[in-house]
């Protein structure tokens, strides 16, 4: 009656050595995580430091307008959820 889980255990024991007995997870087949691989090189634009401060600033502005629109939605709807609250019980029976 009570001995499900001693069924389940053996299951996933049996399961697990399948697993271990696959060729896909030996030892020898993982040589292609240890190859040597070329180092990549990037070639990045030079930016002089007054345009990269201007960058800086024009990042945060654009961080500030989204901020101001996610709060701007929050209101909203927090007003209508509010409204529609209200308007629920409101009404007398």
């Amino acid at each position: 009656m009570g001995s499900g889980h001693v069924f389940d255990m053996i299951n996933r024991i049996k399961q697990n050595k399948a697993i271990a007995k696959r060729h896909k997870f030996r030892e020898h087949n993982r040589e292609f995580m240890y190859t040597d691989q070329e180092k990549v090189s990037y070639d990045f634009k030079e930016v002089s430091q007054k345009e990269l401060i201007e960058l800086k600033k024009l990042i945060v502005i654009k961080h500030k307008r989204a901020q101001l629109k996610s709060l701007i939605l929050f209101m909203v709807i927090i007003l209508i959820v509010g409204f529609l609250v209200y308007l629920l019980f409101s009404h007398e029976v």
